[in-house]
Parts: C-alpha cells; structure tokens; sequence
C-alpha cells in the first residue's frame, strides 16, 4: 500500500517542469565493435575474473564478462613481476600483445611493477591529476596500463606521467606484521636497504603512538576514497550492509564517510554495451546532531517506499559530520563532493545536496559556498544562522530548493525559518517549495521514507551550469 505524503505546501514557486526518468542516465561513444578488438583475459593476474579489450592500442573496455561477438585472443600470466601473455590459439607465450604489448626497453627495471601503487600528473587530463592507481602492465611506447579503483576504470599513459604516491597521503595497506588491512599517512618513497626494492614509509598510530611502517607498494590502496570499492556490498537492502565505510583526506585531516550504491549498479555495468557508461545521480545526507548515515536510521525505513526509491535511483553518501550543532559546517564535504563529481559513475549535472536538523542547517551553508555543484538542495527540519541569512539566501536566490519542516517542531521551530524564506523570495528566488506537516522533530525523518516525494521533486532538476571541464565523457581517455 503507497503511503501518503505527511506535508501541506506553504509555498510553492516552481516553473514547470518535465518528469525525468529515474536512476542513471546512459553515456555511449559508439564506434566499438567488440569483434574487431584485441581481448585479453587479466583473470590469472588479478585473482577476479577480468577480461580487458583494446582498439587500436588503447584500452577501450574491462569488466568481469566476456561482451557478445568477442573473441578471445590473449591470457595474462606474471612472472617474477613482469606479465607475458599466452596465445590461446597457438599455446606459445610472448612478452608483447600484437600492437600494444612492450618490447624490453619499455619496461623499467625499478620504481614499477605490475601490482604497483602510483600516482597520475596529467595535464592532458585535469580530471585525473594526482589520481592514484595500480600499475596492470606495461606497453609499447613506454606507456603503463594503469587501472584506478576511484574511477573504476583503466587508462594508458606514458611512463613519464607516473610518479611514485605523494608525501602526505592516506592510504590503506595491509600490514606487514598483521596481514589485515590497516590505514597510515604516507611519510615517503625509497629503496629498501636489503634487497634494493621500492618501497614506501608508512605513518600509523597504534596503542604505542606513532609508528612507521615499511610497505611494499603492491599492498597500498591508492584510491583518494580509502577504503571504497565502486560496487553494491548487497544487491537488496539489509539494516548496516549496504553502506560502505570510506576514508577521504582533506587538508591534511582524514574524515570518514558512508556511501550506498545502487542495487542495480554491478548487474547494470556488465550489461552495458562497449562504449557505455552509467551515470548515476548523487544523493548527500547529512546526519543531525545524533549521527548516522541516510540507510541506517531504522530497520523499519529500509522497507518503507522512499527508502527503497533513494537506495535503487542513487549513489548516496553520508559525511561523517564532526562538527557540533551551533557550529560551521566544514568544507571538507564540499572538497568530498567535488571529488566525487569527476568520477565516470556520478552524473555531475544531478547532484543534490539534503540533510536534516543540523544536517539542515549544513545543507543552507555549504549549498550557499559552492553553488555550482548541485542541482538541487532539500533541507529538512532544518534551523540558519540569522547573522547569514541575507548571505545564503543571495546565494542561493537560483537554486532549486525542496523545504520540509513542520508547525510542530519544538527543537528547529517553524516561525524564524519562515523569514529566510521570505528572504528568498525577496531576492529574487524562482524555484522554491515550502512543504509543512505536524509531526514532531524525531519523526521527519518520515519526509525521506515514507514516500519517494521529495526524491521525484529533486531529480526533475539538473546542473547544467556544471563546468565541463570537470566532466567524464566516455571517450575522453581512449584518444592517444
């Protein structure tokens, strides 16, 4: 049984607009014929089922299943850290693939392995400056295969556009002493006194203080979100298992967050054609002053309608929000978005910002720092600061903004909300909503699960103001 809407609306500013479909929107390149590319199954060396094509020496396409039409050529093998590859129709091995693979002066004898942890600097391609990744193997031209775990894809870049990871930066390892995963602050790169290898120092507090911790980069995760794999640990919602727990550097300070992907994402992925690409819109929570992330409020929400439509039409991510009620929310979160907007899997033009009671308050001020991330903001039971009233509403006079509070609210009363609403409008604001309910402030809650209400409202908006270039276009790594 659809459950009904809890909220009357008091304002109502909003053009007309077309509904969109939800959930990803579908990028393609065209041009790739899967039988006319060089496959190679990357199974043996990556210890998953990989399979990887290439057109015309460039990586066109990597994914756990083999496309239709596609035939099969190559499989790779490593040995004592270099790969060769073994010819599936003759059984004979080589070191080189057919117009791709490296001749022996292209494979450097130090610094790169196959396994190794590196970091990008790409001028070509801003979007991926200092991105890290993990070398996969090398080719003709002194150019490395670099896969990256942030973008979910692989890229060919020359030798020269690799430098080893960079002083400072958060990685997660698994532990020399320990073997379990383990996370530290990368103090720098060197040889190993004994056997000549590279190697990285790496910082960790343990119950002793500050240690440091020598680390082979073939066991560094070098992705700038620590910790995330881009995929759904469950295809179906269950309470505390859909959400992964993700570290992020920003400033020099580490901050945790959650993140959801879509239920569909993975068995979406391997059913895309070559040349596709997903996008799919972002969802930012942020918590109230208990805590918490968007999917675990409750058991009961997770069967609830609006829960089920956010957790199958978007990648939600839940900042672990340090700061206090009455104080600034910090830009970290905006850095964190703004990383995520680059991402092939995130469609930067459908971003939208939302968060409740103090989540609300940090919905106001962070929206009005960088307008031009979001295609719509949604605050909930929310509460400002007068001192900045003026300030937030010019800034946000153009914003798509979706209201929920209520006239029962007793911690975030309705009355002084109402004049930043009036304020908004006395600046010009053109797509503002204002709905009011009775519920108490420990059960808004309800505006996110009890109907898909205010989700439908915020994906009929997009940011076509979205820079372009800090936009993915799915060709944009595959020109030479």
């Amino acid at each position: 049984m659809t459950e009904q809407w809890l909220f009357q609306t008091l304002i109502s500013d909003n053009p007309a607009r077309t509904p969109r479909k939800p959930g990803p929107l579908i990028l393609t390149t065209g041009g790739l014929d899967p039988g006319q590319c060089l496959w190679v199954d990357f199974s043996p060396t990556a210890t998953r089922s990989l399979f990887r094509g290439f057109a015309r020496g460039l990586p066109v396409w990597a994914g756990p299943v083999l496309p239709e039409k596609a035939h099969l050529s190559f499989r790779a093998w490593e040995s004592e850290g270099r790969t060769y590859y073994e010819d599936l129709s003759t059984g004979s091995v080589t070191w080189c693939l057919p117009g791709v693979g490296p001749s022996a002066e292209d494979v450097p004898s130090t610094f790169l392995r196959p396994g190794c942890a590196v970091e990008l600097r790409m001028a070509k391609w801003p979007l991926l400056e200092s991105a890290g990744g993990r070398v996969v193997a090398f080719f003709e031209g002194k150019r490395v295969l670099v896969h990256l775990p942030d973008f979910a894809i692989d890229v060919l870049v020359p030798l020269e556009n690799l430098r080893p990871l960079s002083r400072g930066r958060l990685v997660k390892f698994t532990h020399p002493k320990t073997n379990l995963e383990a996370y530290g602050v990368l103090r720098r790169a060197a040889q190993h006194k004994v056997t000549g290898d590279f190697v990285y120092d790496v910082e960790v507090s343990d119950s002793g203080g500050l240690a440091s911790l020598t680390v082979w980069p073939g066991d560094v995760d070098a992705g700038k979100f620590v910790g995330m794999k881009a995929s759904p640990p469950e295809e179906y919602l269950v309470y505390t298992k859909n959400e992964q727990q993700a570290f992020f550097l920003s400033e020099g300070v580490v901050h945790e967050f959650s993140i959801h992907f879509p239920l569909s994402f993975q068995s979406l992925n391997q059913k895309l054609d070559m040349g596709q690409v997903a996008q799919w819109p972002l969802l930012v929570y942020l918590h109230g002053a208990g805590g918490g992330s968007f999917l675990s409020y409750s058991k009961k929400a997770l069967r609830q309608e609006g829960t089920i439509f956010a957790a199958e039409n978007f990648i939600i991510i839940s900042p672990h929000c340090k700061w206090k009620w009455k104080q600034q929310p910090q830009a970290w979160v905006l850095d964190l978005i703004e990383e995520f907007g680059k991402v092939p899997y995130v469609d930067p033009t459908r971003i939208y910002l939302t968060g409740i009671s103090m989540g609300g308050m940090g919905t106001w001020q962070l929206a009005a720092q960088r307008t031009w991330l979001f295609a719509g903001i949604a605050p909930i039971a929310a509460y400002h600061d007068p001192e900045q009233r003026r300030q937030i509403a010019q800034a946000l006079r153009s914003m798509p903004i979706f209201v929920v509070h209520s006239s029962a609210d007793g911690t975030t009363p309705l009355e002084p909300e109402k004049r930043l609403y009036e304020e908004l409008q006395s600046c010009g604001a053109k797509d503002l909503r204002v709905d009011v309910g009775t519920l108490d402030h420990c059960h808004m809650f309800q505006a996110y699960n009890n109907t898909p209400h205010i989700y439908e409202w915020l994906l009929l908006h997009r940011n076509e103001a979205f820079p372009e270039a800090r936009r993915f276009t799915p060709d944009m790594f595959m020109k030479p």
